[in-house]
Order: C-alpha cells, then structure tokens, then sequence
C-alpha cells in the first residue's frame, strides 16, 4: 500500500495481475477508514488513461468492484499488524520485469514440453503407421526369386525351402 497518491501511482503502473486493490470509496487517501465503504477490486480491473489525474483512477468493469463497511474497530487485529508492519521501498519496474522474466520462462517450458509430447506421438503414430503398412513387406530384399533355389534332380533344396517356410 503506498502512503499517498503518487506512490500509488507506480504501485498501480508496476502491479501484478494477482494484486488486489482497495480503496477507501470517494477519499482520496492511503489511509484506511472506519465506518466507511470500501472497494476492492483486481489489478487488472483498474483503468488509468493520461488524461487521469494523479492519484485518480477508475475500473474497466464496475460491475467487478466489490464494496465492504467496517463497522468498528478490532484492536486485536490493529495489534498483530502494527507488529508485523514492515516499510520497504523495492524497484517495481524491475520487480515486474523479473516476474515477467520467470512467466515468460515457464510458459517456454511448458511449450517445449508440449511439443516433445506431440512429437512423440507423431513419431508413434508413424512407426504404427509402417507397421501396419505393406510397402516393406514386397521389397527385393525380402523376396526371394527361383534363382535362390538350388537345382537338384531329386527335388531335396525344393523340399528344404518348404519346410524352410513353414
């Protein structure tokens, strides 16, 4: 959450799809509010043009805003955050370029991985292709010709080839 409208500015420009936004409704502040509706909406529902100011934005689809009221205030929960409370300033551009570095990155491993599949297959379907096929089965090498056959007065090589055969 940044601490006022222009670092909200980058959070919005350098945000991450699974980020979810929440804003105090009709204040134009960080801070949060009690008994006030609040929106909250994905990242990639907020709509910022050039014409915006700093600090205002709007929402690609309203429809996808959710609103809450907080009606009191729960110390329990203001205590454990204000424990766990951490104020970093990272790089956000180069947050964003690193994440989309590591998609880019995976959506390559799994496309590398499809294409082993499918090829495999292809490669199956064509070995199951041949062996179904009959173009090896009448080659010269695999015929043999009357040449072969020895000849002999008692016909003895005839009967060997036969039984040869079967």
């Amino acid at each position: 959450m940044g601490k006022d409208k222009f670092e909200n500015e980058d959070l919005i420009r350098y945000g991450f799809l699974e980020d979810i936004w929440f804003h105090v409704d009709d204040l134009s502040s960080a801070h949060v509010y009690l008994r006030l509706p609040l929106c909250y909406t994905r990242w990639r529902n907020l709509k910022k043009t050039p014409s915006m100011e700093v600090g205002q934005v709007g929402f690609n689809h309203p429809e996808r805003v959710r609103y809450y009221k907080v009606d009191e205030k729960d110390k329990t929960i203001i205590k454990a955050l204000n424990k766990t409370k951490t104020e970093s300033y990272p790089d956000l551009e180069e947050e964003r370029r690193q994440r989309e570095l590591l998609y880019k990155a995976e959506r390559k491993k799994q496309r590398l991985q499809l294409e082993a599949t499918e090829r495999k297959a292809k490669e199956q379907w064509t070995q199951q292709k041949e062996l179904r096929s009959y173009s090896t089965l009448m080659t010269r090498n695999n015929i043999e010709t009357a040449d072969k056959l020895e000849a002999s007065a008692d016909l003895s090589s005839v009967n060997a080839y036969e039984e040869d055969f079967m």
